[in-house]
């Protein structure tokens, strides 16, 4: 990532994204580093009502291509 913002990548408009990363990892890069940056999170969707509205919510947008709840 450090060496993707020093070759000018992010500021050309490349998206850089970190599948398992942590805010000690934020910290490690430094700011400069990580802005910009896109992360994936885990969800439970089945954990409340409200989580389960988001869920039927975003399987209509992305054409149902979710799993369904059991």
């Amino acid at each position: 990532m450090k060496t993707a913002g020093e070759f000018g990548i992010v500021a050309g408009g490349q998206k850089l994204v970190g599948l398992v990363l942590f805010i000690s990892d934020i910290h490690a890069l430094g700011l400069k580093a990580a802005k910009g940056l896109m992360l994936t999170t885990a969800s439970y969707r089945d954990l409340n009502d409200k989580t389960r509205v988001f869920a039927e919510r975003f399987a209509r947008r992305s054409n149902g291509k979710v799993r369904p709840m059991s």
